[in-house]
């Protein structure tokens, strides 16, 4: 069996094994929480008050019927509510209940790349800048 031997980080200088430098990728994905800020300041303090009461009365998956687990906005994003001055963007005829699994593959499907495909994009680019 083969070992691959250890490769160094062009910018720690940190000695690593496999794709990515774990301690620059740690350091990165630290950046990107401080950039996106936390789900308080995404989503309002009031935001889980009102996820856990609209998911006391929805307690089933509106796409399958298992247990529901998260609420989601719909048919537009939060984001985009926001973006289109909606004056109470978590008015509960625009949320759904949702169990994890139908959350997660309606979000993989509408959300290229994630929730941080943006931000990455963005960081892309600022990496860039600094390098020309």
């Amino acid at each position: 069996m083969s070992s691959t031997p250890p490769r160094v980080c062009a910018a720690c200088r940190g000695s690593f094994t496999g794709r990515e430098c774990p301690t620059c990728r740690t350091e990165r994905n630290r950046a990107l929480d401080r950039r996106r800020g936390s789900l308080a300041q995404r989503y309002g303090r009031h935001w889980p008050a009102t996820s856990r009461r609209y998911l006391a009365h929805h307690r089933t998956c509106v796409l399958c019927g298992r247990l529901s687990e998260v609420t989601d906005h719909y048919p537009h994003t939060r984001a985009e509510l926001v973006t289109a001055g909606v004056d109470d963007p978590d008015a509960w005829h625009r949320l759904r209940a949702l169990c994890a699994r139908c959350h997660n593959a309606h979000t993989a499907a509408t959300t290229p790349g994630g929730w941080y495909a943006d931000l990455l994009a963005s960081h892309r680019r600022s990496d860039e800048q600094e390098e020309a």
